[in-house]
């Protein structure tokens, strides 16, 4: 599951509950919304998340006082991330172990600028470093890494060893959300080249698996088998957008039936 802000939480939410419905995956892997999506649907069931989710605010995750940006040039970060932390103290377990599917979460190292899978240890730290979009939230340092929102280096989390499994599902949140070059501010100027920079990686990504790709109507013979889900429809990176759940879950459904997918697996 790929970043995409607040409202991206939403949108790989309803994309899981689609996929969900066709079999518990084997592993989850995600980049910053993708990662606490991942890391929530890892530990709970789906209808737990989505009622926790949708009972949420952006004030209930975002420190948005305003002598924090006015204070950002010192503090190196504009919001605080006080509150999602305590959000993932809420409602996610302390340890990678305790979660009931296996979770890889992708950060940035500052230092190296490459990409950085967590998968054991401490998951409210892992799922926080994930996602702390650089600029906006602090970074966040495990061990003697500095670590940054992992959509930086791979905002598409595909696991090194992807081709060992019969299928995967790339869930990216869909269209880019809006921006007025004439009205943006810096905070705006800014997340919109993120994106920007999210979209590239994403073309990138799918080159590579282009040979592996299902497309509707056709006879898929290949080993490992990659369904790309984006639903048409996105939200802001700051916040939620909740009624963007169920649509989103609908195109996961209908998109999969197009290509007679019906995975393997336990059902919830």
């Amino acid at each position: 599951m790929a970043g995409g802000g607040l409202s991206g939480i939403d949108l790989n939410l309803g994309m899981a509950k689609a996929v969900f419905q066709r079999g518990r995956p084997d592993l989850i892997c995600g980049t910053s919304a993708g990662a606490i999506v991942g890391a929530f649907v890892a530990s709970r069931s789906i209808a737990d998340c989505e009622q926790m989710v949708r009972g949420l605010k952006d004030s209930d995750v975002l420190d948005k006082r305003w002598f924090r940006r006015l204070r950002s040039p010192f503090l190196g970060h504009t919001i605080g991330n006080e509150k999602i932390l305590q959000l993932f103290r809420d409602h996610l377990p302390e340890d990678f172990g305790q979660l009931r599917i296996p979770l890889r979460a992708m950060a940035t190292d500052l230092a190296t600028g490459r990409g950085r899978w967590m998968r054991k240890g401490c998951l409210r730290s892992a799922v926080l470093a994930s996602s702390a979009i650089s600029g906006i939230f602090p970074h966040v340092r495990i061990g003697k890494q500095l670590l940054a929102d992992g959509g930086t280096a791979h905002n598409i989390p595909l696991p090194e060893d992807w081709h060992h499994f019969d299928e995967i599902y790339i869930c990216i949140p869909g269209a880019p959300y809006k921006y007025d070059p004439e009205k943006a501010n810096v905070i705006e100027r800014l997340l919109w080249n993120i994106d920007l920079l999210m979209r590239d990686q994403t073309n990138d990504i799918l080159r590579v698996l282009d040979s592996v790709i299902v497309r509707p109507g056709q006879t898929a013979n290949f080993k490992t088998k990659a369904y790309v889900i984006q639903p048409p429809m996105g939200g802001e990176m700051l916040s939620f957008k909740h009624s963007l759940i169920e649509p989103a879950a609908h195109f996961t459904d209908r998109f999969l039936a197009a290509r007679g997918n019906f995975a393997r697996g336990a059902k919830q």
